[in-house]
């Protein structure tokens, strides 16, 4: 950092079915760089979005849902530097695994079910503190969102 010029990318994302906001800051020194927005920004309406919300692209009415997901991932970057590199790096390696899964429990079904259950199995097993709480951070959902889930993954697999 500082003077030699390095500066550290963090990037952030949250889904919703039919959007991706992933939001990029270049991270410099703290005391140069007071709390703030990204420098960059991407909305995307996700292949998994309705065919007319593909045809309309992003409107208003998205913009709209994507400014939301903007304030949760500004205020979640601000407390980075309280909270550390080693949550970031979970955080991104979350949002890697997650990404390979279907893009939400209706349609994926049993794929989505035993992939979100094999993430949650790999980080809980790697001796994370909190697994639940960071895989709601990195889905974006309530944290009984992510248990109710994984109790339907483990009746599915308990079913098999």
């Amino acid at each position: 950092m500082g003077a030699s010029g390095h500066h550290e990318v963090v990037e952030l994302e949250r889904r919703e079915p039919g959007l991706r906001v992933v939001a990029r800051w270049e991270g410099g020194d703290p005391v140069d760089a007071p709390p703030s927005g990204p420098r960059e920004v991407l909305i995307r309406i996700t292949d998994d979005a309705a065919p007319d919300a593909r045809r309309r692209g992003v409107t208003s009415g998205v913009m709209r849902r994507a400014e939301r997901h903007l304030a949760d991932l500004t205020a979640e970057y601000n407390a980075v530097p309280a909270v550390g590199a080693y949550q970031v790096m979970v955080r991104q390696y979350l949002q890697r695994r997650l990404a390979e899964l279907p893009a939400d429990p209706r349609s994926g079904g049993d794929a989505y079910y035993q992939g979100l259950l094999d993430i949650y199995e790999d980080v809980a097993g790697r001796g994370h503190p909190e697994p639940v709480n960071a895989l709601a951070a990195a889905m974006g959902v309530p944290k009984e969102t992510v248990k109710t889930r994984l109790r339907v993954a483990r009746q599915r697999q308990a079913d098999e």
